[in-house]
């Protein structure tokens, strides 16, 4: 008899990914790699020996204990780091993290990378805005802001930005919240005059508040910024890496309306109070369709891997060195309580 030939097309093999988590994130990993239609190949934790092998167990992955010894030799389509890094981590080593670039691993990171202005200079890839690593989730990326910007010049002069964002253990820390809205505010109202910050740290076993860390990757707890701007503009931010229930969004008001966002949807609404652009039916936190951190992660992961996709230009590279600029001077005003100008850091980085 003749050979069959099957009609109907075969299915194409899963991405594979390397993943960096902590025990915490297994949940919301496995849930990131569905919701991606990416396979989790190996994985492994900072935490030690013992963690790697439990949460590559639960992920039914290879178990790493070495990463920087994996990164060497892996031929995962992406890796996607988690977990909450500290000094040392490979995504301090621009040119590991550029070897993996060139062999075509694609690089995303809950964790903003570099962590300082300083350390800026040294993952420069000339003029290139090129990122070496992918911070996810950005809300700058997100559905609902990338729908937004094409209206924010509709609504005129902006005048005030809110920004809230919350998130639970294992969704990102503090200071990926603090970096996700400094973008934000940067990329529709520029780089600011000064920041006028406040963390409420976690509480210590003797009930008194810890300070402010020395570092941003120390950064833990709730954080609420004033951000001021010349002009007659102004910005504020209220964030946690505690509140739980994952949420994001923010508030534009100009001259001509006022502009709601977040994660998926935006809406506009006119001075005299009436809807008169969405993007879609808004959706309570909560709900089914809301998308929660899995959804946010897993939709950028998504576009890293898809060639199709459109593009965002990341911030040019004065931009980037910018945010962590300003996440920087929220630090210190929170650490001297008086306001820090983000032009100090800069001019201390060489970037002025």
């Amino acid at each position: 008899m003749p050979e069959t030939v099957s009609s109907q097309p075969s299915t194409p093999p899963k991405r594979r990914a390397l993943v960096w988590l902590e025990q915490e994130q297994v949940g919301l990993i496995r849930a990131v790699a569905e919701q991606a239609d990416i396979a989790i190949a190996w994985a492994g934790s900072p935490a030690g020996r013992g963690s790697a092998s439990d949460v590559a167990t639960a992920l039914q992955a290879e178990p790493v204990h070495d990463l920087r010894r994996a990164l060497a030799t892996t031929d995962a389509d992406l890796l996607l780091f988690a977990a909450t890094e500290s000094a040392g981590s490979p995504l301090d080593d621009p040119d590991l993290l550029r070897a993996l670039d060139e062999r075509g691993v694609r690089l995303a990171s809950m964790e903003p990378t570099p962590a300082t202005t300083l350390d800026f200079s040294r993952f420069a890839v000339g003029e290139k805005t090129r990122e070496l690593v992918r911070f996810v989730p950005s809300t700058r990326r997100s559905r609902g802001f990338r729908a937004a910007a094409e209206v924010i010049e509709s609504i005129g002069s902006p005048r005030t930005l809110t920004i809230s964002q919350r998130s639970g253990a294992g969704q990102g820390s503090l200071f990926a919240r603090l970096f996700d809205a400094m973008e934000l505010v940067y990329s529709i109202l520029g780089e600011p005059e000064a920041i006028d910050a406040s963390n409420a740290g976690p509480v210590s076993a003797s009930g008194v508040h810890l300070a402010p860390g020395e570092s941003l990757r120390d950064l833990r707890g709730d954080m609420t910024a004033n951000v001021r701007f010349g002009g007659a503009r102004s910005a504020s931010v209220s964030l946690s890496d505690s509140a739980g229930r994952w949420l994001r969004g923010a508030t534009l008001v100009a001259q001509g309306g006022c502009l709601r966002m977040d994660d998926k949807s935006f809406e506009v609404i006119a001075p005299d109070g009436k809807t008169v652009d969405r993007s879609r039916s808004r959706v309570s936190s909560g709900s089914q369709d809301d998308p929660g951190a899995a959804a946010a992660i897993a939709e950028q992961v998504a576009q890293i891997l898809d060639p199709r996709a459109p593009r965002l230009a990341p911030l040019a590279g004065a931009g980037h060195a910018a945010v962590l600029a300003m996440c920087e001077a929220a630090l210190l005003s929170a650490r001297t309580g008086q306001p820090e100008s983000p032009g100090t850091f800069l001019r201390m980085a060489g970037a002025r």
